[in-house]
């Protein structure tokens, strides 16, 4: 079977220094930079990822948007947020704040990216630093499971997804191998999600006038 190819936009969302920028170098560059500067808006780079999909192999394109955090961007940074495949909630696995933060980018994101199934994924970075840690894998999984019932369930009712579904895991955006494995799980669900049918709607046709069928 041949190589299909799937262009797919991600966005990166979290507070500051939780490491979104050096997850992004780190997967199109394959560096580490300890030095810290903060994301102004948003900016994209693109990278190309083989991954297989429901109807086999697939070369994924993506479109990897690096947002800013600080609060008095928000309004910038949703603009960024439409059309998103993907998104990429990261926190600081030594940060509780940025953890507690979570569900606000999560609820922000859904509230503007006008998909029917976005997928997401959130990230716990700098598991190097274990030590410092703050939060558990369990603590994330089971935010995701709660976020996906409470918060799913009530876009559900109001028809503004099908679904919604949360990836969880921890990495080190210092290792290479663990921050691929993040991204090639967004290309899976991507592509997956893409290759699902349309959701249908109830239509009414406009273009014939009604008739009264009364007498008046």
């Amino acid at each position: 079977m041949a190589d299909t190819k799937q262009h797919l936009k991600v966005v990166l969302l979290g507070d500051s220094h939780v490491g979104k920028t050096s997850l992004r170098t780190q997967l199109v560059h394959h560096v580490f930079s300890n030095a810290y500067r903060a994301t102004i808006g948003g900016d994209f780079l693109t990278t190309a990822l083989e991954i297989v999909g429901p109807d086999g192999p697939v070369t994924a394109t993506l479109q990897v948007w690096d947002t800013a955090g600080q609060e008095r961007f928000n309004s910038l940074v949703r603009a960024f947020y439409r059309g998103a495949d993907v998104a990429v909630v990261v926190f600081d696995l030594t940060n509780p704040e940025s953890f507690q933060n979570v569900a606000r980018w999560i609820e922000g994101f859904l509230a503007n990216v006008h998909v029917d199934r976005p997928a997401i994924v959130i990230v716990g970075n700098k598991s190097d630093r274990d030590t410092e840690r703050r939060i558990s894998t369990r603590q994330a999984r089971e935010f995701a499971a709660l976020a996906s019932v409470a918060r799913g369930q009530s876009l559900v009712d109001r028809g503004l997804i099908e679904d919604l579904d949360l990836d969880v895991r921890d990495c080190c955006a210092k290792n290479y191998a663990e921050v691929r494995a993040i991204f090639q799980r967004c290309a899976e669900l991507g592509v997956s999600r893409a290759s699902q049918p349309a959701l249908e709607f109830d239509c009414v046709d406009i273009s014939e006038p009604v008739r009264n069928k009364g007498c008046c």
